[in-house]
């Protein structure tokens, strides 16, 4: 297994749930982002975009992911 740099890992965040303080703020992307200014964070309000940003993500923090987007999260 190669370990990745940090400039070579992208965290995507995408946690949605009716109630609002379940899910995670801006604040801690804004806080990873301080931390690790070379990780590429992206921080998804909702589900539609994550298509487009699963295929690069190395770091998934989210519920779950279907059998269709499991498939395409490629790292």
């Amino acid at each position: 297994m190669t370990r990745t740099t940090t400039e070579q890992t992208k965290l995507t965040i995408c946690v949605w749930h009716p109630f609002t303080e379940w899910r995670p703020p801006a604040s801690l992307a804004d806080a990873i982002r301080k931390r690790w200014p070379a990780m590429r964070v992206a921080h998804l309000p909702d589900y539609d975009r994550l298509p487009q940003e699963l295929p690069d993500t190395d770091i998934f923090v989210g519920y779950s992911l279907r059998a269709k987007q499991l498939a395409d999260a490629k790292n």
